[in-house]
């Protein structure tokens, strides 16, 4: 059977979090585990102006917390505020190399939405390369496809979507 809930009792936990957040930064305003998941929750709920402002107290305090950045920048997305998301993913890259992979993923999909392909597809390059696992390539592959033939660089995209075809059958031993 399925039961249907009232869009507030699907928020309880959510509202639950925001309070619980806040009031430990009522007690512990330099808690940056607190304002951390407050940014979080906020984002969750929708509220991406609260969370945007959540990680930027919380950057002013801790300038080199990547996860902020990251947290940011989805927001900002959200707001389509493109031109700062990308700043913010940079940022986090800068800040936590390892996150290099995802970020240029992030900013190629931030740069496709903005129709600038040319960039979108050097993004997603940039993320095949520091992609040494292939944990991701048929993905990131397939984006860069897409970028290609948009740029009516056809030929190109094409031997990008086969690639991907290839990694995706190789990882998947059910295919």
């Amino acid at each position: 059977m399925i039961s249907l809930m009232r869009p507030s009792a699907l928020n309880l936990p959510v509202s639950r979090s925001r309070a619980g957040a806040n009031r430990a930064l009522e007690l512990l305003p330099s808690n940056y585990a607190a304002r951390e998941k407050l940014a979080n929750v906020l984002i969750r709920m929708g509220k991406f102006d609260e969370g945007i402002a959540q990680c930027r107290e919380l950057l002013r305090r801790m300038p080199y917390h990547a996860p902020s950045y990251l947290t940011m920048a989805y927001a900002m997305v959200q707001l389509r505020s493109f031109d700062e998301a990308i700043a913010a993913y940079q940022q986090a890259m800068r800040l936590h190399p390892s996150y290099s992979v995802d970020g240029y993923n992030a900013i190629g999909v931030v740069q496709t939405l903005q129709g600038r392909f040319d960039l979108a597809a050097a993004s997603f390059q940039k993320a095949i390369d520091l992609d040494t696992a292939h944990a991701k390539s048929a993905d990131l592959l397939y984006k860069l496809s897409y970028a290609l033939q948009k740029l009516g660089r056809s030929a190109e995209a094409q031997r990008a979507l086969e690639e991907a075809k290839e990694g995706a059958m190789a990882s998947d031993p059910k295919r």
